[in-house]
């Protein structure tokens, strides 16, 4: 596995321009700084790439908004180490590749499988598309989100890393989560917590779930999915698994080549994995529906 120090020196060789001239030489790119079709989406004048901070180099309307690496994974679907590989020989950057220690939690074998959607899906955990009404606490969550997004510094891999509930559980990066400070009856006041983002299956933002420092978990929002890996493609396993902290483990076990679908709840896993199932027929799913310890 790659380095913090090599993830670091790709990120600031993408940091503006360098990042931009990077992917127009590996896609089409409306111009810099003018908006333009999405070459993810494809959507027309809803995409512009800006550099105006480093979580935020780009953005779309309808895909969101992220940084150089984030969309060289979205658009060309590969993992995060395959990302970091291509950008590192692009920028003639030497990689020292560690074997990368796994999670103190590990993940434990599946005990079930799933390759065929025939069970129903309760319209209330259907998590394919938000439901008519959103919950009362959503314009917290789109709160939040934003402002996690709006410095780079709360994405960082070592500012996550750094706080006290991603030590216990020998999470070393960011995994998908930032970091920020939320207030809630479960969290308390001004509490420092890892964000994590939750989306439904049609991409559309749901909510968050905030973890405090002695892994106290408040939802904010719907709750919702959380992919980790590659999903375009079906070759590969998608696991499911309950809560932030088993999906990083299951992500860093197979060095970012799987799709994890994280869940926020044990309601939600089977439902989750028949309307995957339904959208991937040939994909194999596996569900770890074990205890989750990592609150």
């Amino acid at each position: 596995m790659v380095s913090h120090s090599d993830i670091n020196n790709i990120k600031n060789a993408l940091i503006g321009i360098n990042g931009y001239k990077f992917l127009a030489s590996r896609m089409q790119l409306p111009p810099f700084k003018k908006p333009g079709p999405c070459p993810y989406c494809n959507g027309v004048d809803r995409f512009v790439y800006d550099a105006k901070n480093l979580s935020c180099e780009w953005f779309c309307r309808h895909h969101g908004s992220g940084d150089a690496l984030q969309l060289l994974i979205d658009v060309e679907g590969i993992n995060f180490v395959d990302a970091i590989k291509i950008c590192a020989n692009y920028f003639g950057i030497a990689l020292d590749e560690q074997p990368r220690h796994e999670s103190k939690q590990s993940a434990s074998p599946p005990k079930r499988v799933i390759t065929t959607p025939e069970q129903s899906v309760s319209p209330q955990y259907s998590l394919l598309s938000p439901p008519t009404t959103r919950k009362k606490s959503y314009s917290t969550a789109v709160k939040i989100y934003k402002v996690i997004n709006r410095d780079a510094k709360n994405r960082d891999d070592c500012y996550v890393a750094e706080h006290l509930y991603c030590k216990k559980k020998g999470i070393d990066w960011a995994v998908g989560a930032g970091r920020g400070v939320a207030n809630g009856k479960l969290l308390g006041e001004n509490a420092d917590c890892v964000i994590v983002p939750m989306h439904f299956f049609n991409g559309d933002f749901a909510g968050v779930e905030c973890i405090n420092s002695i892994g106290l978990r408040q939802t904010f929002g719907n709750k919702a999915i959380l992919k980790l890996g590659n999903d375009l493609d079906q070759s590969l396993t998608a696991y499911v698994v309950e809560g932030w902290a088993s999906g990083c483990a299951q992500f860093i076990r197979y060095n970012g080549h799987v799709l994890v679908l994280v869940c926020f709840g044990k309601n939600q896993m089977n439902q989750a994995a028949i309307v995957w199932a339904r959208m991937h027929p040939k994909q194999i799913i596996l569900i770890h529906d074990e205890n989750d310890d990592h609150g």
